[in-house]
């Protein structure tokens, strides 16, 4: 959700600016009513998927805390904390990584068409 279907709007807004489509993709980026986004393409606000993430990290917070409640002691109890620990960072980073390319994809398609 975070990776592929932003990578998809991106690379078809960038070939519509590419095709001098760009006036209907800038009107969307901007937020005028009558913006369409490519064909094929789902837009999806930055800030949205900035909640939908936030959402996810309290959500898994949560269970990841009902999870270490509910485990019994044992040799490698300490081990696999740890790994659910690294991985909830690993996930919740790649996501906040996909979130800034995006904005900085957008925010690099609006300059380019604001120098053509």
């Amino acid at each position: 959700m975070f990776l592929l279907v932003p990578f998809h709007f991106i690379v078809a807004m960038e070939r519509d600016v590419r095709e001098g489509k760009a006036r209907s993709a800038f009107a969307l980026l901007t937020g005028k009513r009558w913006g369409t986004a490519p064909q094929g393409a789902i837009y999806i606000r930055v800030w949205h998927l900035g909640l939908l993430l936030l959402a996810v990290a309290a959500i898994s917070l949560a269970l990841t805390a009902n999870l270490f409640d509910n485990l019994k002691p044992g040799v490698y109890t300490n081990l696999f904390m740890q790994l659910v620990q690294w991985r909830q960072v690993l996930y919740f980073t790649l996501g906040m990584e996909c979130l800034l390319w995006y904005y900085w994809s957008l925010n690099g398609i609006k300059r380019e068409y604001l120098k053509s």
